[in-house]
C-alpha cells in the first residue's frame, strides 16, 4: 500500500474500481468525453468535401478505402484518449483522497 492510499480518507482496491468504473459505465453515469467526438454529421460532411480524392489520386486506392482509413486513424486517437481518461478514473479510486483534498473538493464544490 502506498503512502499516499494509507492515510486516504477515501480509497477501493482494484476490484471495487473496475466495479464502480463498469456500473457508471453502463448506467451512463460516466461518458467517454473524446469518442463523441466524431458525429455522423461531421463524418458525412467530410467524405462529402471530397477531401480524400487527391489521396485517392495520389494513391490510385479507392474512395471507400481512404475514407476508412481516414476514419480507423481519428476513432483510434479519441479511443486512446478515452483510454488515458478511462486509467486516470481508475488509478484516481485506487489511490483516493485525502481528508485535506476530500475536503478542499467538498469546499470548491459548495463555491460553484
Amino acid at each position: 500500500m502506498s503512502e499516499n492510499s494509507k492515510s486516504a480518507a477515501f480509497s477501493m482496491s482494484s476490484e471495487q474500481a473496475v466495479q464502480v468504473l463498469c456500473a457508471a459505465l453502463q448506467g451512463g453515469a460516466i461518458k467517454l468525453p473524446f469518442g463523441g467526438v466524431i458525429d455522423q454529421e461531421t463524418l458525412n460532411k467530410y467524405l462529402d468535401s471530397g477531401d480524400y480524392r487527391s489521396a485517392v489520386v495520389h494513391h490510385g486506392k479507392d474512395g471507400q478505402h481512404i475514407a476508412s482509413c481516414f476514419v480507423s486513424r481519428q476513432l483510434s486517437i479519441y479511443s486512446q484518449a478515452d483510454v488515458v481518461y478511462l486509467t486516470m478514473l481508475f488509478i484516481g479510486l485506487q489511490r483516493g483522497l485525502t481528508d485535506k483534498e476530500l475536503s478542499e473538493f467538498f469546499i470548491s464544490a459548495a463555491q460553484k
